[in-house]
């Protein structure tokens, strides 16, 4: 499907740039376990047919897990 493989390209670019910022900041092993975790649950709630957007809130412009 086109919009997987734009939404792919996309999320794998993000997190390239997330990654290499990160390792511009000499971040710690547990910053890409937390990023890990995140995306992990967000996998999981998927595979379960749950939203993963459930799970997270925009409150005063920052998104946060509930």
């Amino acid at each position: 499907m086109p919009t997987d493989t734009m939404l792919l390209d996309y999320v794998r670019n993000r997190t390239l740039n997330l990654v290499y910022t990160l390792s511009n900041y000499a971040a710690d092993p547990d910053v890409y376990g937390e990023l890990l975790r995140i995306a992990q649950q967000a996998k999981d709630d998927v595979d379960s047919g749950i939203d993963p957007g459930d799970r997270l809130a925009d409150i005063n412009g920052q998104i946060v897990e509930l």
